[in-house]
C-alpha cells in the first residue's frame, strides 16, 4: 500500500510539471509575436525618419531599432516609439511630404516652426496622426497649397498653429471636428472665402487668430457659441457687414481685434458687457455713429483704437472713467466738440492720438495730469486757444504734434522742462511772440517745426548747439542764422530751414528793400564763386538736394534727411510764399501684446 501511495504522488508531480510547461509555452508564443510586431513598428518609424533626409544621409544599417530616438528633436516613449518631434529652427528640412507620417502612429507633439527651408504643401496623410495634440508649422513662409480636409481627423488636437505660411484657399469645414482645440492660429496666410459656420463647434476654443488673410463676408454668427474665447483676432481681412451684437456675449474676451476690415454700421452697445476686455481694436473700418456710452463700463480696458473710421459726435466724457487706459486712438474720424477735461483722469495714459478730427475749443489744462504720457498727437483737429503751460509737467513726453490747428498765443516756456522730448511740431498755427530760449535746453530734441506761424524776434543763439532738424520758415523772424561751432554741424546731421517769406520785418522801409535788391546779385555771384571752389576741391556728393526738396521733405513728409549743413542752399528770400502740400504721414507703429500679434497705433 505504501508503494501505491508513492507512485500516486510521483504521478501527481509529473502532471503538475507537464501542466506548468504547457502554460509557459502557451504564454510565450504571444509574447514572441508581440515583440516581433513592435520591432516591425519601430523599424518603420526609424525608416520614416531617416528616409526623410531631414537628418542628413545616414544609412539605416548604422542604426539599431532604438537609435532613431537619439536624433535631434526626437523623443520616444519608454517602449521606444516616437511621441514628440520638436525641431523648430532646424534648417535641414526640405519638403514636408518627405516624411511618411502614417509610420508615426503614436506621435503626440509636432513642432516644425521656423524651419525656413520647409517647402511644399501640407500632406493629406498628416491626418493619420490620430494621437496628435500639438501641431505647429508656423513661420514657414515657403509652404504652399491649401489646408487639407484631413486635418479634421486630428480630433485630439489642442494646439494648431499654421500662422505665417503661404497657405491659401478656404478654411475647410472639417475644422469643426476638432472638438478639443483650445488654440487656433491661422494668422498671416492667404486664406480666402468666408469663416465656416462649423467653427462654432469648437466649444473649448480659448484663442482664435484668423488675422491678416483674405477672408470675406460677414463675421460668422457661430462665433457667438465660443463662450470660452479670451482672444479673438479677425483683423486685416476683408470682412464686411456690421459688428454682430453677439460679441457682447463672449464675456471672457480679453483681446478683441477687428481692425482693418470693411465693417460698417455702429459700434454695438453690447460691447460694454465685456467686463474683462483689455484690448479693443476697431480701427480702419467704416464704422459710423457715436461712441456708445456703454464703453465706459470697460474698467479693465488698457488699449482702445477706433481710429480711421467715420465716427461722429463728441469725445465722450465717460472715457475719463477708463482709469487703466494706456493707449487711446480716435484719430481720423469726424468727432466734433471739445476735448473733455475728464481726459485728465487717465493717469496711466502713455499714448494719445485724437488728431485729424473736427474738434474745436482749447486744449484742456487737465492734460497736465497725464504724468505717464509719452506720445501726444493733436494735429489737424481745428483746436484753438493757447497751448496750456501745464504741458511742461509731462516729464515723460517724447513726441508732441499740435500742428495744423488754430492755436494762438506764445509758445510756453515750460516746454523747455521736458527732458526727453525728441519731436515737437507746432507748425501751421497762429502762434506769436518769440521762440523761447528754453527750447535750446531740450538736449535730446531731434525735430523742431515752428514754421508758418507769426513768430517774431531773433532765433535763440543756443539753438546752434542742438543737433536738430529745424524748420522756422514762414514766420516774422530775424533771419540771422546763429553761427555754428568751428567744427561745423555736430554729427554732420543738422538740417536747418530758415526759409521765410517774412524773414525780415514787415515794417522795413523801401530803402532797406532797395538795398536788398541791389546787393542780391552780388550775393548770388559770391555764392556761385564759393560753389565752384567747393565743387573743385571737395568730392562730389552722390546726392545734393535743393532747398525746395529739403523743405518738401520737412513740411510734406516729415522725413529727416542726413544732409550736412554745407549742402543747404538759401532760397526764396523774395516776398513770395510757396504753398506746401501737407500730409499727416501717420505711421503705423507696433506694440506686441501677444506672441506674433502686432497691434497698431498712429503717430506722425
Amino acid at each position: 500500500m505504501g508503494n501505491n501511495t508513492i507512485s500516486s504522488s510521483i504521478y501527481s508531480v509529473m502532471l503538475l510539471a507537464i501542466s506548468t510547461a504547457a502554460c509557459v509555452s502557451t504564454f510565450a508564443v504571444p509574447s514572441s509575436a508581440k515583440s516581433s510586431s513592435s520591432s516591425f513598428s519601430f523599424s518603420a518609424e526609424a525608416e520614416a525618419l531617416l528616409n526623410s533626409g531631414w537628418w542628413g544621409n545616414i544609412p539605416l544599417t548604422n542604426f539599431s531599432l532604438t537609435n532613431h530616438c537619439y536624433l535631434k528633436g526626437i523623443t520616444c516613449n519608454t517602449a521606444g516609439s516616437v511621441v514628440q518631434m520638436d525641431v523648430h529652427f532646424f534648417y535641414s528640412f526640405e519638403r514636408l511630404a518627405n516624411m511618411n507620417w502614417s509610420s508615426l502612429p503614436n506621435l503626440e507633439y509636432l513642432d516644425l516652426s521656423f524651419s525656413f527651408r520647409l517647402t511644399g504643401g501640407i500632406p493629406v496623410d498628416i491626418g493619420t496622426l490620430s494621437k496628435l495634440t500639438h501641431l505647429d508649422l508656423s513661420d514657414n513662409y515657403q509652404l504652399e497649397g491649401v489646408l487639407p480636409t484631413t486635418l479634421g481627423n486630428l480630433t485630439q488636437l489642442v494646439h494648431l498653429d499654421l500662422s505665417g505660411t503661404g497657405i491659401g484657399g478656404p478654411i475647410p469645414s472639417t475644422i469643426g471636428n476638432l472638438s478639443a482645440l483650445a488654440h487656433l492660429s491661422l494668422l498671416s496666410n492667404q486664406l480666402n472665402g468666408s469663416i465656416p459656420p462649423e467653427i462654432g463647434n469648437l466649444k473649448n476654443l480659448v484663442k482664435m487668430d484668423l488675422g491678416f488673410n483674405n477672408l470675406r463676408g460677414p463675421i460668422s454668427s457661430s462665433i457667438g457659441h465660443l463662450l470660452n474665447l479670451t482672444h479673438l483676432y479677425l483683423d486685416g481681412n476683408h470682412l464686411s457687414g456690421s459688428i454682430p451684437s453677439f460679441v457682447g456675449h463672449l464675456s471672457n474676451l480679453i483681446y478683441l481685434y477687428l481692425s482693418s476690415n470693411q465693417l460698417s454700421g455702429s459700434i454695438p452697445s453690447s460691447i460694454g458687457h465685456l467686463s474683462n476686455l483689455t484690448y479693443l481694436g476697431l480701427s480702419s473700418n467704416r464704422l459710423c455713429g457715436s461712441i456708445p456710452p456703454e464703453i465706459g463700463n470697460l474698467k479693465n480696458l488698457e488699449s482702445m483704437d477706433m481710429g480711421s473710421n467715420v465716427l461722429n459726435g463728441s469725445i465722450p466724457s465717460f472715457i475719463g472713467r477708463l482709469s487703466n487706459l494706456t493707449y487711446l486712438f480716435l484719430s481720423s474720424n469726424r468727432l466734433c466738440g471739445s476735448i473733455p477735461p475728464e481726459i485728465g483722469n487717465l493717469k496711466n495714459l502713455e499714448k494719445m492720438n485724437i488728431s485729424s478730427n473736427i474738434l474745436n475749443g482749447p486744449i484742456p489744462s487737465s492734460i497736465g495730469h497725464l504724468s505717464n504720457l509719452s506720445h501726444l498727437y493733436l494735429h489737424s483737429s481745428q483746436l484753438d486757444g493757447p497751448i496750456p503751460c501745464e504741458i511742461g509737467k509731462l516729464q515723460n513726453l517724447v513726441m508732441v504734434d499740435m500742428s495744423h490747428n488754430n492755436l494762438h498765443g506764445p509758445i510756453p516756456r515750460e516746454i523747455g522742462n521736458l527732458p526727453g522730448l525728441i519731436y515737437l511740431a507746432l507748425d501751421r498755427n497762429d502762434l506769436v511772440g518769440t521762440i523761447p530760449n528754453e527750447l535750446a535746453d531740450l538736449h535730446v530734441l531731434e525735430y523742431l517745426d515752428l514754421s508758418q506761424n507769426n513768430l517774431s524776434g531773433k532765433i535763440p543763439y543756443k539753438l546752434r548747439f542742438v543737433p536738430i532738424t529745424l524748420n522756422l520758415s514762414y514766420n516774422r523772424l530775424d533771419c540771422q542764422i546763429p553761427n555754428r561751432s568751428p567744427n561745423g554741424c555736430p554729427n554732420e546731421v543738422c538740417r536747418k530751414d530758415f526759409n521765410s517769406s517774412h524773414c525780415f520785418s514787415s515794417m522795413a522801409n523801401k530803402g532797406t528793400k532797395l538795398g536788398l535788391v541791389i546787393s542780391l546779385p552780388i550775393i548770388v555771384a559770391l555764392a556761385l564763386l564759393v560753389f565752384v571752389v567747393c565743387f573743385r576741391y571737395h568730392p562730389k556728393p552722390k546726392f545734393r538736394p535743393s532747398m525746395l526738396r529739403l523743405s518738401q521733405e520737412f513740411l510734406s513728409r516729415r522725413k529727416a534727411l542726413a544732409i550736412p549743413l554745407r549742402t543747404v542752399s538759401l532760397r526764396n528770400l523774395w516776398n513770395r510764399k510757396m504753398d506746401f502740400v501737407h500730409q499727416s504721414n501717420e505711421q503705423v507703429m507696433s506694440a506686441k501684446f501677444d506672441q506674433k500679434r502686432i497691434t497698431s497705433f498712429s503717430g506722425p
